[in-house]
């Protein structure tokens, strides 16, 4: 088909398939300039259908891949251990959000500590001064 990532990959001669990592991801979808391109390239290579989005997610940190045979397919190793969801959470929260997180909890007040962390989920990040 000569897309994106016949062009992008190197050549290894034969069948012999790049592991599937964020920056190759980042690398396909910046040479192809659409997310859903680069999904169409990458579900060729790797013989998988995952949505654009997903890619996105998977290229960007946000959601790991869970579908052990997918992980097979892109040539992934075990999925990690610590959750994206908790290491994002951990990169927007502050000192005050975390002891106020504490004293919700001891208060017995579960929904309003689980509000809190959301709100904390949705900020941008904030680079440390």
């Amino acid at each position: 088909m000569g897309g994106v990532v016949e062009n992008y990959a190197p050549d290894f001669g034969g069948d012999v398939k790049k592991r599937c990592t964020p920056h190759f991801v980042l690398a396909v979808h910046k040479k192809a300039r659409s997310w859903r391109k680069a999904a169409r390239e990458l579900n060729e290579l790797y013989g998988v259908n995952l949505h654009h989005l997903t890619w996105r997610d998977h290229a960007t940190g946000r959601n790991d891949i869970v579908d052990l045979t997918i992980r097979a397919a892109l040539l992934l190793g075990p999925q990690e251990t610590i959750k994206t969801h908790f290491l994002h959470l951990l990169k927007r929260m502050k000192t005050k959000d975390l002891n106020r997180w504490h004293e919700l909890c001891k208060q017995s007040k579960f929904l309003a500590a689980s509000d809190l962390l959301d709100e904390v989920y949705l900020r941008p990040i904030t680079k440390a001064r």
